[in-house]
């Protein structure tokens, strides 16, 4: 049996009852599903490591990169008489996908296959009994591949996965318990823009080619079940391993990073510097300017760092110059909608107050004379009930216009939430969200996420529209509130960081 002692004790669990058990799922990547299970009441204690494959003590990098055959697993102890195993097997086949083979969402591979690990004769009948259940009842469509398999040994994760989620998701005191400290803002408000005129920097990669370049931009909706946010920078596709180059001269900066997603859409950084250690895949490498602007580059290689880089981080920084090969991209292990990696660094440039700027508005153009697609527009009222917008003759003023709509990049492959929304009257009155410039109001506030966008809408057909932003699920519902003093003929405008614009027109009768 598995010692205990590797586990990591849930918060608010006091003391173990006489009788625990143990029990281990792998349900893909393991840092969500052990978030999950540790909200479950009778859960005491989990840990995420690798199990069911062929090489002894692997590490992460291992098993994302390596033949090992070890599945990513969560291994937790539990209370029998709080939550029984079978109410365990439910939330396991509950969260997440037990019909596709070696795949998860985006995250494909045998690591990240449906697994129940079995410690008892009792437990593996209660796994068929519960699969199959599952499967005459048709709760879960498709064929369910799991696997029910006697646990062999348990080899516990690196300690910078201790009993959380993704870095990228991790709650406050889990990031501060892996030694990430937060990032403080400068400046209450946002100050003058930087010193570099629009479209004027190279980008700091080249793309892969013209139907991957951008992947998730500045203003892209997210949520893969830690909360909506802003995505804050831009994807840059690229070839595996390719190099990535100062797009400016500046002070260079690195170590390991995650994040905090606020009720408002924004993010809350937490950071590691240099030499401290973290997980490879969420490296980071900056630059800052001389006003005291940020150019971070994540997901680079740690190890693939030019000695001159690595220099001059154990020296304490230093200026590197424009150009200057910065570190390769990791391999990314994830498919995207092209069914090809996802091979990508995320580009951010941040203001010395926290505002971040879009990498479109100050990079080299690319190519795009297609206005974002505008598939429907909604009134809604103050009760909530919406009508289709048609000629655009309303009949009752309503109190939001809500705008369907995505946007692609010239030839780009990815659909990206538009950055420009606008409704405007004739007699001035106006709502807008401009956000090919920076992620900020007018008056350099932070824009709450559900104010630019509307979290779902009922059609008067009854059809439920929602705003989505996953790997798989891209819609977006732009939100438009209407200015109490406007009346008559008005336009609604949707735009792209590049300059195009759809343009519907409408009046209030």
């Amino acid at each position: 049996m598995t010692n205990t002692s590797k586990l990591v004790p849930v918060k608010g669990v006091s003391k173990s009852p006489v009788k625990t058990e143990l029990a281990t799922f792998a349900a893909g990547c393991f840092w969500g599903v052990e978030h999950e299970f540790r909200k479950e009441k009778g859960v005491l204690a989990t840990a995420v490591g690798y199990m069911g494959g062929r090489t002894e003590n692997p590490t992460y990098k291992q098993v994302c990169y390596e033949d090992t055959g070890h599945a990513e697993v969560v291994q937790l102890e539990f209370d029998p008489d709080t939550v029984t195993y079978t109410q365990l097997l439910d939330l396991f086949w509950n969260l997440h996908d037990p019909t596709t083979l070696n795949r998860q969402g985006p995250d494909v591979g045998d690591q990240y296959r449906s697994a129940v690990f079995f410690h008892s004769p009792a437990q593996r009948e209660a796994a068929a009994a519960v699969r199959d259940r599952l499967q005459a009842s048709g709760e879960i469509k498709g064929r369910i591949v799991t696997e029910i398999t006697a646990a062999p040994v348990f080899y516990k994760a690196e300690e910078y996965h201790p009993a959380g989620a993704d870095e990228l998701l991790l709650s406050r005191a889990q990031l501060a318990q892996q030694g990430f400290g937060p990032v403080a803002n400068q400046m209450a408000l946002a100050p003058s823009a930087p010193d570099y005129a629009a479209h004027s920097l190279p980008w700091p990669v080249p793309f892969e080619d013209a139907h991957h370049t951008i992947g998730n931009v500045m203003t892209q909706f997210q949520d893969y079940g830690g909360g909506a946010y802003y995505h804050g920078g831009d994807d840059l596709r690229v070839q595996d391993l390719e190099w990535v180059t100062a797009p400016i001269t500046g002070k260079l900066e690195a170590g390991h990073y995650g994040y905090n997603t606020n009720a408002d859409g924004s993010n809350t950084k937490f950071w590691k510097a240099w030499p401290q250690t973290g997980d490879h895949m969420y490296f980071e490498v900056a630059l800052i300017d001389e006003q005291g602007y940020r150019f971070e580059l994540h997901h680079i290689d740690r190890d693939s760092l030019p000695a001159e880089i690595v220099a001059a981080l154990n020296a304490g920084g230093g200026t590197i110059a424009k150009g200057t090969r910065l570190g390769r991209v990791v391999h990314w292990p994830n498919s995207d909608t092209d069914d090809t990696i996802y091979n990508h660094t995320h580009y951010n440039i941040v203001a010395p107050d926290g505002i971040h700027l879009n990498p479109e508005h100050y990079s080299a153009l690319i190519g795009d004379n297609l206005p974002p697609d505008v598939s429907q527009i909604y009134a809604v009222g103050a009760d909530g009930r919406a009508t289709e917008f048609g000629d655009g003759r309303l009949s009752n003023r309503p109190d939001e216009v809500v705008v369907v709509a995505s946007d692609k990049l010239g030839e780009n492959i990815y659909t990206h939430t538009p950055a420009y929304s606008r409704v405007v009257f004739e007699n001035g009155a106006e709502q807008v969200w401009d956000f090919r410039e920076r992620l900020a109001t007018a008056d350099g506030k932070f824009p709450p996420i559900w104010e630019f966008l509307r979290e779902s809408l009922t059609t008067p057909s009854g059809e439920v529209l929602r705003t989505q932003g996953d790997y798989s699920s891209r819609s977006f519902l732009l939100r438009l509130r209407l200015p109490k003093d406007a009346h008559g003929k008005f336009r609604v405008e949707i735009g792209d960081a590049t300059g195009n614009v759809t343009v519907r027109n409408g009046e209030v009768l």
